[in-house]
């Protein structure tokens, strides 16, 4: 939650990185509050089902299953974590 708006986690796809909007109880617009770069959207889309979490201008993206392949789970992203510079602590939002 932001205040009384509701933090959506909007899903990377191979060409789009994702981006943190939040949305009004009553609906309406997303406005965007973080958006990852681009340069991070092939890397992001890899991720196995991701939990996400947003803190201070911050967003932490985490995968939930790694593969099976050993060969594979050696190679895998695990984790990724975006923010911006000079942002304020606060404390964690898990998104849904």
């Amino acid at each position: 939650m932001e205040g009384t708006d509701v933090l959506v986690h909007v899903e990377a796809s191979y060409r789009k990185a994702s981006s943190i909007p939040t949305l009004a109880p009553t609906g309406g617009e997303l406005r965007t509050l973080l958006k990852h770069p681009a340069s991070a959207a092939g890397t992001e889309s890899s991720l196995l089902e991701p939990e996400v979490a947003c803190a201070g201008g911050r967003s932490v993206l985490l995968a939930t299953r790694i593969s099976v392949d050993d060969e594979e789970e050696t190679t895998a992203t695990a984790l990724l974590v975006f923010g911006e510079e000079g942002v304020s602590e606060g404390a964690p939002a898990r998104i849904l």
